[in-house]
């Protein structure tokens, strides 16, 4: 009985993830202008941005890494399967090497807990950077 407990848990672990995940992406599809900065930010950084658009961005890349802390943790806590956190990581692991995510995690590296930090720096130098033309050739 417990382990089916164990097991209902991550189901419904793994659906809010999956929520949270469509929830961050539907943000860049219902906003074009947030789209283009965060696709200008992910190659060159930030400097392009006026002060309102690398607000927006900064914003969105925390929501996107609130998200991912969210599954790291449940993940951690034993309430989603490994095999789910690995489907995010592979999900969003590409833009944490690229410029713009480089620049932010330098100035906000420190608003996350210590194991995300670690966590995320090893997903960083693990996974090399590629632009979303890239992860669709593959």
């Amino acid at each position: 009985q417990l382990r089916e407990q164990n097991r209902e848990a991550q189901l419904v672990a793994a659906q809010e993830v999956s929520k949270g995940y469509r929830n961050v992406t539907e943000t860049l599809l219902e906003d074009p202008t947030l789209t283009g900065g965060f696709l200008n930010v992910v190659k060159q950084g930030f400097g392009e941005l006026d002060e309102v658009e690398a607000m927006r961005v900064q914003l969105y890349i925390q929501s996107v890494l609130r998200f991912w802390e969210d599954a790291f943790f449940r993940y951690e806590a034993g309430r989603l399967d490994g095999r789910h956190l690995e489907s995010v990581e592979r999900g969003l692991a590409a833009t944490i090497s690229s410029p713009g995510f480089t620049q932010y995690w330098a100035s906000r590296s420190t608003w996350y807990t210590d194991s995300f930090i670690s966590y995320i720096e090893s997903q960083r130098r693990n996974t090399p950077f590629r632009t979303v033309k890239e992860t669709v050739k593959e």
